[in-house]
């Protein structure tokens, strides 16, 4: 044994005498590579000392220079983000975003270089090309702009678990999405929060109704002191009249699993229609929720309530309005629903303050559109006159009184000898005023050269559908002479939230057909569960099953698993489908594997004294390798830190190798 270790120490002995001219030359090529890059720098054009100086400079080059095309690396994902000046916009930065594929993404404005152009100049992110991201894309793309041309229907979001913060905005962030976001799947998405807090947005196409929201617990902050349409005009005197109205859409949301909306719209600016009809809070702490400021009317479901499943009770600060400076329209400073109103004349019995509407408000029994109750004045009358083709009086005139805001309608008289010709010098439907206003009615003379018009029968067609459609209630049919006035309502649905109408609501019969439609969302409906299974030919579970939860209508998807000694032969049910309102149950199967089917291990060998002999071969060269590999890490101890020392080991190794090698070889012969 001290024979064979001595013999190793001999051969350590001898590998270190070849490996020392080794290490020198090493250190020489290494002094040389030092002195050819001084001497490239010394005859170079460029200013910098070095090419990390260049690389410096450049970053540091003016934004506002049209040839500073900037690079930045995006992380570890391979990929480089891009930054140019704007072509057709001097004051902006296009950012550039490449097609590819990224996982749990840095945020861009985030990127070593980046943060200083985002805080001093307008951006604006451009994607180009198909981009799929994957698990945590929180900030990815806060602090930028967004406009029609950014290319966001580009991004694949299938497999984004995390959207926290991720369009959060400043000062300088205009977001017009354009809808960009209309076929975005968020369907593993679980966390929204302060998904656009902060941000300046053009409510004209930022469209979400086809977000999958049943996987997402946390809300909080989501839209919290976004400003909606900041180019308009002070949204906190917007009269109801104006032309620019934000309206925001989330009545197909399915928030079922959400834990927490606290100040999800809190601080809001400019946004006056709020539809969160669909919305299911119950799990949710609700703190903070709606004090938007400018919010108008909110639309709420049966599934909305304002409390934690604990009981507690959470104050959503409802704001409203003591005046409409702009519009001259006064408020009581409390909500009232619109009942068989208008928004701007409600006639619902619910009246509540902020604090008692999140007390007293029962989903079951108050759900529908809420808006500020106005104050409720004397309009001035309006005066309805009849006369003939010459402007003379043929029939007293009558008188309509009514409220500000309150809807009138002008009855055509019967007056003998005469036939209704036109009106004019005024509405024949309108809204009271604090103004006087003048309706004239134009009689024609009937004589015997005069042929009597024939009487024309107009429709009327009432259609009450939901969003896809598909009747809810009997459509209605409403007949009248031409010219004679029409009124239609709204129906109470049982399982729906009304929307909208479109069409004339209250109008005049015409010759030609009409139609007006009422347009009512689903409100959601707990769905059967879905059970997954996982057995073998036998019917005896292999895994633990699983259920799949959502409301009615809600997409479910289920996955076979890989078992340690199974292998897939088929499934029963439907992998994919939606939720009804009948449990449903999908079954994947196995089959189970041969033990027989392992590779027999190899056959022992009998310990003849050749064998021995190889036994103790390879216990001495084991001994041996542990040596070596001693050896190698002594010497590489010793190589100076340069970029020669990769090369200079591979030939060292080398040398150790061949030497051991031939160390077997002899040992072998004698």
């Amino acid at each position: 044994m001290k024979t064979n270790i001595g013999k190793c120490l001999l051969l350590s002995t001898t590998i270190l005498g070849l490996i020392n001219p080794l290490v020198a030359l090493a250190d020489t090529q290494t002094k040389m590579s030092s002195i050819d890059a001084e001497t490239f720098q010394s005859n170079s054009d460029k200013p910098s000392k070095n090419v990390k100086d260049n690389l410096n400079n450049v970053k540091k080059a003016p934004i506002n220079n049209p040839l500073a095309v900037q690079t930045f690396p995006w992380g570890d994902s391979g990929l480089n983000i891009t930054v140019v000046p704007d072509s057709s916009d001097a004051t902006k930065l296009i950012v550039h975003v490449p097609a590819g594929e990224v996982t749990n993404p840095e945020p861009i404005h985030d990127i070593d270089g980046l943060r200083d152009i985002f805080d001093n100049n307008d951006t604006v992110y451009k994607i180009d090309g198909p981009l799929k991201i994957n698990g945590d894309a929180s900030m990815l793309f806060s602090g930028g702009g967004i406009n029609k041309n950014s290319g966001l229907n580009q991004v694949d979001v299938s497999n984004v678990t995390m959207m926290r913060n991720m369009f959060a905005g400043d000062d300088k962030s205009y977001l017009d999405f354009a809808n960009q976001l209309d076929n975005w799947d968020t369907s593993n998405v679980t966390n929204m929060a302060g998904m656009f807090s902060l941000a300046h947005i053009n409510s004209d196409g930022f469209n979400m109704k086809n977000f999958d929201t049943s996987k997402v617990t946390d809300m909080g902050w989501m839209f919290a002191t976004a400003t909606f349409d900041p180019e308009s005009i002070n949204n906190k005197n917007k009269p109801i009249t104006d032309a620019k109205w934000s309206e925001l859409d989330l009545s197909t949301w399915n928030t079922s699993n959400v834990t927490d909306m606290g100040v999800m719209f809190s601080g809001m600016i400019g946004l006056n229609v709020l539809n969160i009809s669909s919305f299911d809070t119950s799990k949710a702490n609700t703190s903070l929720f709606l004090n938007g400021l400018g919010l108008f009317e909110v639309i709420l479901g049966d599934k909305l309530q304002f409390h934690h499943n604990d009981g507690e009770i959470y104050d959503p600060e409802l704001k409203y309005m003591t005046i409409n400076e702009k519009a001259g329209i006064e408020y009581t400073g409390k909500w009232q629903n619109i009942g068989d109103g208008t928004p701007d004349f409600p006639k619902g019995k619910n009246v509540w303050s902020g604090k008692e509407f999140q007390a007293n408000y029962q989903g079951d029994r108050d759900a529908g559109a809420y808006v500020w109750q106005p104050v409720v004045k004397p309009g001035a009358d309006v005066t309805v006159k009849y006369v003939n083709e010459d402007g003379k009086t043929i029939s007293p005139d009558t008188s309509l009184s009514g409220d500000i805001n309150e809807p009138y309608t002008v009855t055509k008289k019967n007056i003998s000898g005469y036939i209704f010709e036109k009106s004019q010098a005024g509405n024949e439907i309108g809204k009271f005023t604090d103004q006087a206003q003048t309706v004239t009615m134009v009689y024609k003379k009937v004589t015997t050269a005069t042929p009597t018009k024939p009487v024309v029968n107009g429709k009327v067609t009432v259609k009450y559908v939901d969003e896809a459609n598909r009747e809810l209630a009997k459509s209605e049919a409403l007949t009248g002479k031409a010219g004679d006035h029409y009124t239609t309502k709204q129906k109470d649905i049982s399982g729906y939230t009304f929307k909208k109408v479109q069409g004339t609501e209250n109008g005049i019969f015409k010759a030609s057909g009409q139609t007006v439609t009422y347009v009512y969302t689903k409100n959601p409906e707990k769905g059967a569960d879905v059970t997954v299974k996982y057995m073998d030919e036998n019917g005896k579970a292999i895994a633990k099953s699983e259920t799949k939860r959502g409301n009615v209508g809600d997409k479910y998807t289920t996955e076979k698993k890989e078992l340690t000694g199974y292998t897939f032969k088929e499934v029963k049910g439907s992998t994919n489908g939606e939720f009804t309102d009948k449990a449903q149950t999908v079954t994947y199967i196995y089959t189970k594997n041969d033990e027989n089917s392992v590779k027999p291990s190899e056959p022992v060998q009998p310990n003849t004294p050749d064998n021995q002999t190889d036994s103790n071969t390879n216990a001495k060269n084991e001994t041996t390798n542990n040596v070596v590999n001693r050896v190698v890490n002594n010497v590489e101890t010793m190589l100076p830190k340069t970029s020669a020392q990769k090369l200079t080991l591979i030939g060292i190794v080398s040398v150790v190798i061949a030497s051991l090698a031939g160390l077997v070889v002899w040992k072998k012969r004698k």
